[in-house]
């Protein structure tokens, strides 16, 4: 079974590692080029069953090298919603275009053609929400496969990938990962009640924290 508390107590266990994580996490784009590699390394650590943090300044190169593979491994995972909102969009563009051409020729605006095209673009939509809410549901399961095998394609083992994201453990995972992300959330809230330095020092808590358990939990959950 997961062990969430020990999930939640990760982050803080190394107070170093804890201010170099909320610093980072501050900085937007350094902290895309490196929460989520410190998150990977976490899972790969947790894999083997070692609960220590990882060092942020040991491979400094490997964990760029980890974030940008999670990102690109995001996108990829997001490409199915990306082209069905597309392919809806234009769809449903030509069909305004050709509703408002009677305006340009002094005519009326043809209501029937707009509302029969909103009709299937609104199920596009559901489509593309869909495919988005699986894309991100698998995410989790695809990054720790691929850090487990430290093979790119390994992300993309989808049978794997599926047969370790379909399971009670992945659920409870994902259920605790999205309340977290709602209680950090509320904390970076007040935190933002002090002007500048509270909104920062909340920023940097909510990524550095977040990537550390969520990833414990997920690499626990796909032993």
């Amino acid at each position: 079974m997961v062990d969430f508390v020990l999930g939640l107590k990760k982050p803080f266990q190394d107070i170093k590692t804890l201010v170099i994580g909320i610093i980072l996490g501050m900085i937007p784009f350094i902290s895309s080029l490196t929460i989520p590699g410190f998150g990977l390394k976490v899972a790969e650590k947790t894999l083997k069953g070692d609960n220590k943090l990882p060092d942020f300044l040991e491979n400094i190169g490997d964990l760029i090298i980890k974030s940008v593979l999670s990102i690109i491994i995001g996108l990829i995972y997001l490409i199915p919603a990306l082209l069905v909102l597309v392919v809806s969009i234009v769809l449903f563009a030509s069909s305004l275009l050709g509703s408002f051409t009677g305006l340009l020729t002094g005519g009326n605006v043809d209501f029937t053609a707009l509302m029969a095209a909103l009709g299937p673009f609104l199920g596009y939509m559901l489509v593309v929400i869909l495919l988005f809410l699986i894309a991100v549901f698998l995410l989790p399961s695809a990054l720790v496969n691929y850090v487990a095998s430290n093979k790119f394609s390994a992300a993309f083992s989808f049978g794997t990938v599926i047969k370790k994201a379909l399971t009670l453990k992945y659920f409870i995972a994902w259920i605790f990962t999205v309340i977290l992300y709602f209680v950090l959330a509320f904390i970076v809230g007040l935190l933002s009640l002090i002007p500048v330095a509270g909104t920062l020092l909340g920023t940097g808590l909510m990524m550095y924290s977040l990537n550390v358990m969520e990833y414990t939990w997920f690499a626990e959950a796909c032993k």
